[in-house]
């Protein structure tokens, strides 16, 4: 039996977090932009009847999905962060926080929304660090750690293997509805290889980031079968474009014609579509296409 209860929290479109509820206890998955991140904390708040969560988890280090983190850092001070050691990482970097900010400032400025004017990235830390294959006890959920590489080097998700429920990053596919669309930055083969482990896993729930939660064995089967084959579409048709002589710009707009519609349309912000697109055709003509 699973009583996890997931509600988007989001302020706006294209801000990941989502709250998760087990019982009593609560915790968020991914915090989303800083610019709405008091209004996001609010709904949260409320949703909760007064109370904070008691954790927060970061699935990796994009601006949509940890800048909420930096701003609520006050308010939010005595919860816990959990992030994977690499995003830990990023977080040390002087340039890596620079670009989250002017991300989050863009987005703001995308949305015609106000931008948090302070640069507050130097509050963003990670106070428990976790590895590939580590357990941990989140909200009375334990939750086995699991990197999944290819949307970005810090990608990572977990496992309840008690309810079946998988907790997904954004490299096993960002969903519009009907499509599970391959956003991957760092790594194709990468992505691909997390993906069929994430499927072997044989959930029966599965809370996406950008989404919410997929429900029954039976949906869940569905979605890894329309990612593994949405994957496999994309990469060769990326390649056969190349190969005929196809330009990157119009093979972007090709991907986008096919994913940037539906749900994925609404909340995914266009010019972040374009850069993780501009990011993830050439990587797919460098990984599989000869010089």
């Amino acid at each position: 039996m699973n009583d996890i209860k997931v509600t988007d929290a989001a302020a706006v479109p294209g801000s990941a977090a989502l709250l998760v509820q087990n019982g009593d206890k609560a915790f968020m998955y991914d915090t989303g932009f800083g610019f709405c991140a008091e209004e996001m904390a609010d709904t949260v708040e409320k949703i909760l009847g007064g109370k904070k969560p008691d954790a927060i988890i970061l699935t990796h280090s994009h601006y949509d999905h940890v800048m909420g983190c930096a701003v609520l850092a006050d308010r939010w001070r005595d919860i816990p962060v959990i992030a994977g050691e690499y995003t830990a990482y990023v977080f040390t970097r002087p340039t890596a926080l620079k670009t989250i900010y002017e991300m989050d400032v863009n987005a703001a400025h995308e949305l015609d929304k106000k931008p948090y004017l302070t640069d507050c990235t130097d509050r963003l830390h990670v106070d428990k660090v976790v590895k590939d294959g580590e357990v941990i006890d989140v909200c009375g959920l334990k939750l086995e750690t699991m990197a999944f590489p290819g949307h970005t080097k810090c990608s990572i998700g977990f496992y309840c293997r008690e309810s079946k429920t998988l907790f997904s990053s954004e490299t096993l596919g960002v969903y519009n509805g009907t499509a599970a669309a391959p956003i991957l930055l760092t790594g194709f083969k990468q992505g691909e290889q997390s993906l069929k482990k994430a499927a072997a896993l044989g959930a029966e729930h599965i809370v996406l980031p950008h989404w919410g939660m997929l429900d029954g064995a039976e949906e869940c089967r569905k979605y890894f079968e329309n990612a593994l084959y949405e994957f496999e579409w994309t990469k060769n048709h990326v390649i056969d474009w190349h190969n005929s002589g196809m330009s990157d710009h119009d093979i972007i707009e090709e991907l986008r014609k096919r994913y940037h519609i539906g749900h994925m349309g609404a909340v995914y912000p266009m010019k972040a579509f374009y850069l993780n697109t501009g990011y993830m055709v050439p990587l797919i003509i460098k990984e599989y296409c000869a010089d």
